[in-house]
């Protein structure tokens, strides 16, 4: 999550949703340490509390994948309201595959030990699909939606349109920023990770993330 008050904008961060390179070029925008949480940081030294007096509350600590909910009840409802929200969201087939090799990837995951002993992609998704839905992780849709299930934020942009979706936002702003791509976690097709049994399961457990968003199964390649 980043804020900026003097452009008054909140970035949602979903985690594997291109938040790292968004934070990379917002950051200009916002006030570090104060304003931002940078992931690398907090990797190293833990939270960082939250110090703006008459804007958040003093001493709190967010996480870097706070939700919009989260966000919410925590600061001035004034404040939330008129700032513009955003974030971006990415197909659930390709959001899992990108998760799996992240995790597998990053040594200081905290859960890079338990994931690496799995057999592989399928037994990591029974893993996923045995969450409840409920967690704040589970589904993309929990970290943009109140407790009636509706949308909380202004703009939701989708991670396979990212630069036009992108540059929507800094339209909207009217800010100026170059989107790097960091963070990268595979260069494969996604698609290559499903059987169409296993498709269907996951089709199943992320309905919900598919329907709200508008993404539909894709068509897996031969095998």
């Amino acid at each position: 999550m980043i804020i900026s008050h003097k452009h008054k904008f909140i970035f949602i961060h979903v985690h594997k949703v291109a938040g790292t390179s968004v934070t990379h070029a917002l950051r200009p925008y916002t006030c570090w340490p104060q304003e931002t949480i940078v992931t690398k940081v907090r990797q190293r030294m833990g939270s960082l509390p939250v110090d703006l007096p008459g804007r958040l509350p003093t001493g709190h600590h967010f996480s870097d994948h706070v939700t919009a909910a989260q966000l919410k009840t925590a600061i001035a409802p004034n404040l939330y309201n008129q700032y513009y929200k955003f974030a971006f969201v990415r197909n659930p087939w390709d959001w899992q595959v990108s998760l799996y090799k992240y995790i597998l990837k990053n040594k200081h995951h905290a859960k890079h030990d338990y994931v690496k002993q799995m057999s592989g992609f399928e037994e990591y998704l029974g893993w996923r699909f045995s969450e409840p839905k409920h967690k704040p992780w589970s589904l993309q849709k929990n970290y943009l939606t109140g407790s009636n299930g509706e949308l909380i934020v202004d703009f939701v942009g989708r991670y396979e349109q990212l630069q036009t979706d992108f540059q929507r936002v800094l339209a909207h702003l009217k800010i100026k920023a170059q989107l790097p791509h960091l963070n990268k976690s595979r260069a494969d097709d996604y698609r290559t990770y499903y059987s169409p049994r296993l498709s269907a399961q996951l089709f199943e457990y992320y309905q919900d993330d598919i329907e709200m968003f508008g993404y539909r199964p894709p068509v897996l390649l031969a095998s």
